[in-house]
């Protein structure tokens, strides 16, 4: 089957937290689905009931589940760039291959914006579905990992909720760009600044990390992902005409 949930937590105080998702593969059919579609509303529940900074009280929680019949699922088989090299500036192409569930290869095209400051040097393009890509954008930050206060609890709960699993990510991760020092997150430090904190136990600071990242909606839940590297140069003209 396919499940479809829309949730919504209303917390006293707070801006009410919202998932809307879609489910789908051997996970969830079965005696199984029930627990497994809504494990994250009830982790989400969980861990606010039971967080060790302050109480918070649940106004109202709102669910509503549609089961849609057969299995909208596709496996992600392939990534090609349509180039190795880029320029800072220039928009990322590439070309995805799914495997719809017992259907015929399907062909995506995906983009991603390089920021004009990129800097020079080696990356890897990664093609995910979207609880993947969330799993590691909570990994980048130390505070959302280990929250410190209560404020954290709901910016790392904002981030879980915001899943769309028929999402189709490309993810591009960046050098450390930040700490995260006693509850603080300190973004966009020069690279000598993030070495040096990050290299010694006194301060306690751990690195951020950060990644590009594109989201494409699709007809199916992304199961799955792969890589390509490709390197950004300024003189990729240049190079070109050599």
């Amino acid at each position: 089957m396919t499940a479809e949930l829309q949730a919504r937590i209303e917390v006293e105080g707070r801006s009410p937290l919202i998932i809307k998702d879609t489910f789908a593969g051997f996970g969830f059919s079965g005696g199984r689905a029930p627990q497994s579609l809504f494990a994250q509303l009830a982790a989400a529940v969980n861990l606010l009931t039971y967080n060790s900074f302050k109480p918070v009280r649940i106004n109202r929680i709102d669910c509503e589940t549609h089961l849609l019949p057969g299995r909208q699922s596709a496996e992600i088989e392939a990534i090609a760039l349509d180039s190795e090299t880029y320029s800072p500036g220039e928009t990322l192409k590439a070309s995805v291959y799914l495997l719809p569930y017992k259907g015929l290869r399907q062909r995506m095209p995906v983009t991603l914006q390089l920021p004009a400051d990129l800097p020079e040097g080696t990356y890897t393009a990664m093609v995910c579905d979207d609880l993947t890509n969330v799993r590691r954008q909570l990994r980048d930050n130390p505070n959302w990992t280990n929250p410190q206060n209560l404020d954290q609890v709901f910016g790392a709960l904002t981030v879980q909720t915001s899943v769309h699993r028929t999402h189709l990510v490309v993810r591009v991760p960046l050098d450390a760009a930040g700490v995260a020092l006693d509850g603080n997150s300190l973004p966009d430090l020069p690279p000598s600044m993030v070495q040096m904190l990050g290299s010694t136990r006194k301060t306690g600071a751990q690195s951020m990390g950060s990644a590009l990242v594109s989201r494409k909606p699709t007809n199916w839940v992304i199961q799955g992902s792969e890589s390509a590297r490709f390197t950004v140069t300024k003189n990729k003209r240049i190079r070109g005409q050599d």
